[in-house]
């Protein structure tokens, strides 16, 4: 939350910035002056919000009054996560030796089919060998369906358990810092913010549409990675 103060001051800062991008959209549609197009730098507008100072980007979190957050709380969520991260390696590990597994099983018995196929087949007759080689292909594309299902059911498991893996590893909880759900919130807090103070600052210049890329911003926030906006 914002003091009155704080508030004063942003709006002061914002409403220039605004102003010359929404100036901007003006010039490009001078030829249609009915219509009103501007646009806003979200990434500038997040930047200059008052609760940014407390914002640090190394640890992606918003510092805060250790206090207010008991250690023991801190420490119980982030052994959570510790505890839910090395679940998830041993299970990575787990579905790679399958794979590799599946993968030698499937080699042998190929190799083995094949010799079973080959064996005596010079001595047989046109007819034996054209049923012998028949008999061969159906084992061999049943082994094969077989093999590939469940390969792409293990693969799914990995992909899956090693995607969970990489946004655990962007999450960290340090004490004095938001947690990671607290930071999502104060960011969707300023996004929030901001886009009240834009639509009030559009009826001062008669805007109709305006560009605002609070989802772009909103998606790269929630998952922890430096603010970036396009517009």
């Amino acid at each position: 939350m914002l003091t009155k103060m704080k508030r004063q001051n942003y709006q002061k800062l914002i409403l220039p910035v605004l102003a010359v991008f929404f100036i901007c959209g003006i010039q490009g549609l001078i030829a249609a002056p009915k219509v009103l197009i501007g646009k806003v730098d979200l990434k500038t507008l997040v930047l200059l919000h008052p609760a940014m100072r407390n914002y640090n980007p190394y640890m992606q979190a918003f510092k805060i009054d250790a206090s207010r957050v008991p250690q023991a709380v801190m420490k119980q969520k982030a052994d959570e996560h510790k505890g839910e991260l090395q679940k998830l390696q041993a299970d990575s590990r787990l579905f790679q030796g399958r794979i590799h597994e599946l993968r030698r099983n499937h080699n042998r018995e190929a190799e083995k089919l094949a010799n079973n196929y080959l064996d005596g087949i010079e001595k047989l007759a046109t007819g034996p060998r054209a049923l012998k080689r028949k008999e061969y292909d159906i084992a061999r594309n049943r082994k094969e369906a077989a093999f590939h299902a469940k390969l792409q059911a293990l693969s799914a498991k990995l992909t899956q358990t090693d995607d969970r893996i990489e946004r655990l590893e962007k999450i960290s909880y340090n004490i004095g810092y938001t947690a990671p759900e607290a930071t999502q919130k104060q960011f969707a807090s300023i996004i929030n913010e901001i886009r009240q103070y834009t639509m009030q600052i559009l009826g001062l210049f008669g805007f109709f549409f305006f560009f605002f890329s609070i989802r772009i911003l909103a998606e790269k926030c929630s998952q922890g990675i430096t603010i970036t906006a396009s517009v």
